[in-house]
């Protein structure tokens, strides 16, 4: 669904601006997520999912 959604939205902003759309990251209270740089001649984003705890 990403993939096709990110591909829609890229067309009709006729890459006036980059698009990154995610598909099955699921964060909780607490957690954040991570994009690094593109890899793969900007084909491929690493994303990490991170969880904070304190104690």
């Amino acid at each position: 669904m990403a993939k096709a959604l990110g591909l829609l939205m890229k067309k009709e902003l006729n890459g006036a601006r980059p698009v990154v759309c995610l598909d099955g990251v699921r964060a909780e209270q607490g957690d954040y997520v991570d994009l690094g740089r593109p890899v793969l001649e900007g084909l491929a984003i690493p994303v990490v999912g991170k969880t904070l705890l304190f104690g």
